[in-house]
This record gives structure tokens, C-alpha cells and sequence, in this order.
């Protein structure tokens, strides 16, 4: 529907209806995965689990509340209390910064482009330039994200990148 978009890079209506499934499926398999690896890593992990369950019982009800009954306000208002949990925050965060629900994915580079580098490029053939400072990617190229890899990269996160470190974030 983006008229603004060229026509080859929108996405028609009988390609949403042949990835329907994809989105609903990865949605929920992602969302559980994700929440499976989380309460495993607390479970292994005592004292941040009681931390974040100290930090939720801060904002708990002194009664119980009927959830069926809330208003659109009372929801919201629910919502920015729960969104503002730094603890649960950073949690959230490491937990799928070190098992990420999507290890990777391939995209299509939808025109030339110069990926920046830095470390030196290592060719196919195993040679290796010292000097270049980019990667060039024309379109049409597909180009591998590693998104685990980025993730687990000891260069980014330290030496510990493999160990879950909530405080980072």
C-alpha cells in the first residue's frame, strides 16, 4: 500500500496471504522460545531470579485484581509500570541478547552498497587485504546476518559474551 515505495520493493497482497502462516507461526514460536530460554537462565541463575521477582512484587497489588475488568486507561497505565522495570528490562534484553529467538537471517541488498569494516577482508580464495575498509555488496547480493554471531562476539561484549551478564544493559 506504500505508493511512495517503488513497485518491485512493496510486498503484493498474495504474497502477505502466502506468508500468513510464516508470521503467525514464527511470532509464537519465537515469543515462546524466548520466554522458555528466560525462565531457564533465572532458574540457573538464583539470586538475579529473586531480584527481578522482588522488583515485580514491588509493583504487585496489595489485593487481587479482576484483569477481565480493567479499562483502556487502567491497561495503559499497567503497561508504562511493567515497560519501566529496569531489572526486568535488562533481563529481557540479555536473555535474548544470549539466546536470540532468531539466529540469523539472509537478506537481499536492494541496490550497491559498501559494508564498513574493521578487520581486515578475508577472501574465498583465503588471501587476505589489510587496507580495505569495506566490503562491496552490489544488489541483488544475498548477505547472511549472524545475528547470534553479533551477539556472542567477544570483541563486542568482552570476553564474558558467552555468560549471562544482565547488567550490561
Amino acid at each position: 500500500m506504500a505508493t511512495e515505495l517503488p513497485e518491485d520493493q512493496r510486498i503484493s497482497d498474495v504474497d502477505i496471504l502466502h506468508n500468513i502462516n510464516t508470521f503467525m507461526f514464527a511470532g509464537s514460536d519465537t515469543s515462546s522460545l524466548s520466554l522458555t530460554w528466560t525462565l531457564l537462565l533465572l532458574a540457573q541463575n538464583s539470586v538475579i531470579q529473586e531480584r527481578l521477582r522482588a522488583e515485580l512484587l514491588s509493583i504487585a497489588p496489595a489485593s487481587s485484581i479482576d484483569l477481565s475488568n480493567l479499562t483502556e486507561d487502567e491497561i495503559q497505565s499497567l503497561y508504562n509500570i511493567i515497560s519501566n522495570l529496569p531489572y526486568l528490562h535488562n533481563v529481557t534484553r540479555e536473555c535474548i541478547r544470549l539466546i536470540p529467538p532468531v539466529h540469523s537471517s539472509i537478506r537481499v541488498a536492494t541496490e550497491d552498497d559498501k559494508v564498513p569494516t574493521i578487520f581486515p577482508v578475508h577472501r574465498r580464495d583465503g588471501s587476505i587485504i589489510m587496507d580495505k575498509s569495506f566490503v562491496h555488496v552490489p544488489k541483488g547480493s544475498f548477505v547472511h546476518v549472524a545475528i547470534e554471531g553479533f551477539n556472542l562476539d567477544k570483541g563486542i561484549w568482552g570476553d564474558d559474551a558467552w555468560e549471562f551478564q544482565y547488567e550490561q544493559f
